[in-house]
């Protein structure tokens, strides 16, 4: 349990750091007015359009950040991915064959979203699309290995 809650932990702290750089490296959209048509869609859909720097979202700082400085967003979705993959692996540690149909269903997830970013023309959203991929073809190796041994090694199981 100690090792769960460690991981768990270790994961959060991670989490919190680099949505927190991710935010204040996002804060450099309030410079960029051009950039604010395409990058500050939380604003758009809230206020329609923008005319002033009080206007933009704090949601928009993840998003141009995505976009333009994807090192801490993709921090955010590897320490994410991590939490939720280690969550449903201590739900499901005594029933492997649920837990990687769980996986399935997370590359699944993994690919439309590789897919729906594939076109991006920014330098993030190709980190992305490669995030996203590399991610779903993980997820689908760890479910195929899963499903082939047929069960955890007993260590893993008490971890």
């Amino acid at each position: 349990m100690f090792k769960m809650t460690l991981k768990t932990g270790v994961l959060m702290i991670i989490l919190a750091i680099a949505a927190f750089a991710a935010w204040v490296d996002g804060s450099a959209l309030l410079d960029d007015p051009w950039d604010w048509q395409h990058t500050a869609l939380f604003s758009q859909f809230f206020h329609g359009s923008i005319s002033a720097e009080h206007q933009i979202s704090q949601l928009d700082f993840f998003l141009y950040s995505a976009k333009f400085r994807p090192f801490y967003p993709v921090l955010m979705i590897i320490s994410s991915l991590g939490l939720i993959v280690l969550s449903a692996y201590h739900l499901l540690k005594k029933e492997p064959k649920r837990f990687a149909y769980f996986l399935f269903v997370m590359s699944a997830g993994a690919f439309a979203l590789s897919y729906g970013i594939s076109s991006s023309p920014t330098v993030g959203g190709f980190i992305f699309f490669l995030l996203w991929l590399a991610s779903g073809i993980l997820f689908i190796l760890s479910a195929a290995w899963i499903l082939r041994k047929g069960s955890f090694r007993q260590d893993q199981v008490n971890a």
